[in-house]
This record gives C-alpha cells, structure tokens and sequence, in this order.
C-alpha cells in the first residue's frame, strides 16, 4: 500500500529497539515483523534469559528468540508453523550479529511439537508463549485461544526446569488477566507443576487502554518453584 503522504518506505528496514536490531516490513499491513505492544515483554526476555534454555513457541520473526540469544541465552529453539517468517527470524539473527546456526528454528504446529517435546523430557528454564487468538495448524486443525489455550500452556509449564518461568501472553479481547491467570493456575494443576508466583506484566505506556475497553494484550510471567 502506498503512504498517505510522503515517499513510501523501501521495501524492509532495519529499526533498532534497546540496542536489538529487527528487519522490517512496513507494506505487509498490520504484520510488519515487529509487534510494538511487546516492547516490554522483550526486554524482560532479555534480562532474564542469560545463561538459559530458552523456547519461543509461535515464535512469528522470532523476535522474543534475537532478544533471548542477544542477551546470552546458551541455546534458543524457535517454534512457528510458517517458514517465511521463520527465514525472517534468521535474518534478525544475522541482523544482531548472531549466528542462527548456534541455535534452533522448528517449521511446526507448536501444538504437536510441545506434546512430543513433553513425552521427550525436554526440559527450558525459560519459555514464552505468545499464540494467534485463533490461527491455522495446517489443513485440517485450527487454534483457538479459547479451546486450547489451557491445554498448551500445561504442556508448556511441563518442560520448565524448577524455578523455570513461563512468559504468558494473549491479545485475545475476550480474555481477561482474571481469566487468563485463572487458565494458567488450571494449567499448572494439569502439568503436575508448582506454581510459585504470578505476576501480572503491564502493557507500555503508549500502548493504553482503548475505546472498547481494556488493553487487548495481557500478559502474565509465571514462575515455578
């Protein structure tokens, strides 16, 4: 699409956000590469990552994993059904001076990947869980935030080493930080796990409240014990 005003923009830019680098695409409409609304949540990543396992499910451009791998995470496993934003996610690798290679990227249904990862024992000291209110799995599955939230966010908190923390988020409208923190305390019974703390994230400031009611984005950090 062309600008309101103005020259358009070329066709990707390299826009820096805390010192991190990502590869955008400004005429690709609402899905740019780079979602504004989790400024914050990458830079918690960023501050809790060092030394970790990190998993990034529905991982989009992987933006959350350049934000893990940059801050020193000793492995990073980026997880998302569509490979064209995977090869976005390994050129902001690239773009931060990160080798993708040193890491994991998983063209999957992060549904199906977490069940086997779950029977595998695998086990992240930090995982971040950000899924499409409602999204494809291939040809003849769907995601749905209000089907199946709670059963991935189980298997999810089941791959957490103790002390592992699960960073939590949905844009689901319909989903409030009750309910969403309530499916998460569901989750953690499910997954056998014990849940030590939960704490509510905020959304950045120029990101407020909108006409229709509260911020679409809630998010939560889980903390095991």
């Amino acid at each position: 699409p062309l600008p309101i005003a103005g020259e358009p923009a070329a066709p990707e830019l390299l826009v820096s956000e805390g010192g991190l680098r990502f590869p955008v695409r400004l005429g690709d409409g609402p899905s740019t590469g780079l979602f504004v609304d989790q400024r914050d949540n990458r830079n918690l990543v960023s501050r809790l990552a060092g030394g970790t396992r990190t998993l990034n499910l529905f991982a989009y451009t992987c933006s959350f994993s350049v934000a893990a791998a940059c801050s020193g995470a000793r492995e990073v496993v980026s997880v998302d059904l569509a490979e064209p934003a995977l090869a976005r996610g390994r050129a902001a690798f690239e773009a931060n001076g990160l080798d993708p290679a040193q890491h994991r990227f998983y063209r999957e249904d992060c549904v199906q990947w977490l069940r086997r990862a779950r029977r595998r024992g695998e086990r992240y000291e930090l995982v971040i869980l950000d899924p499409p209110s409602f999204g494809t799995r291939g040809k003849r599955a769907t995601f749905d935030v209000d089907r199946d939230y709670g059963a991935v966010a189980a298997d999810a908190l089941a791959l957490l080493s103790p002390g592992g923390r699960l960073l939590a988020v949905t844009n689901h409208r319909k989903t409030s930080r009750e309910r969403l923190r309530r499916t998460l305390h569901e989750a953690g019974r499910a997954a056998g796990v014990r849940v030590r703390q939960m704490k509510d994230l905020p959304t950045p400031l120029d990101c407020p409240d909108g006409p229709d009611g509260p911020e679409p984005m809630k998010s939560v950090l889980v903390t095991l014990a």
